[in-house]
């Protein structure tokens, strides 16, 4: 009997709590950013110190994110790098057909039993995204530093001793 008043207790302290925060919605999330801008080094610090403490529990949830959202981190990891959405990614995939700007060919290159996406090849200049590429071809470039006449050498470096 006591068991299903404290029951009881409990449903009805959750429903006031819901009403209250659903009424000062406004007010008490204005209260928390307060709250967070006068001590964020001391929360931060805070935060630091229970996932060193925790380190089970911060992988644990780290790889049920990754779980739930498979896409996420590289989609977000794109945003921030090359500064193009999950729907501008899509969308110069679809216009290349799949394939890397450079050799026409999907990606081959496989991690964890997946292949991996094309990379974003940029201009590390200007930032500006100049489109998709395979691993190969973007290790490619890297490596010549972007320079076409470096690369222009390399392809009269192949046609000269090129097997007859």
């Amino acid at each position: 009997m006591e068991e299903a008043a404290t029951e009881d207790r409990a449903a009805t302290r959750r429903e006031y709590h819901r009403r209250y925060y659903e009424t000062n919605k406004a007010k008490i999330k204005a209260r928390s950013r307060q709250w967070y801008r006068d001590n964020t080094e001391r929360w931060k610090a805070y935060v630091a110190a229970w996932n060193a403490a925790h380190p089970e529990r911060v992988a644990e949830y780290a790889r049920r994110t990754l779980e739930r959202y498979p896409d996420r981190h590289r989609h977000k990891g794109r945003r921030y790098k090359y500064g193009i959405t999950a729907a501008e990614y899509s969308a110069l995939l679809e216009v290349q057909g799949g394939a890397c700007a450079i050799c026409r060919q999907p990606e081959r290159e496989v991690r964890s039993g997946r292949v991996l996406d094309l990379s974003v090849d940029h201009d590390h200049l200007t930032g500006a995204v100049r489109g998709l590429l395979c691993k190969d071809c973007n290790t490619a470039l890297g490596r010549m530093r972007d320079n076409p006449e470096r690369l222009e050498a390399a392809a009269a470096y192949l046609r000269a001793h090129q097997p007859v």
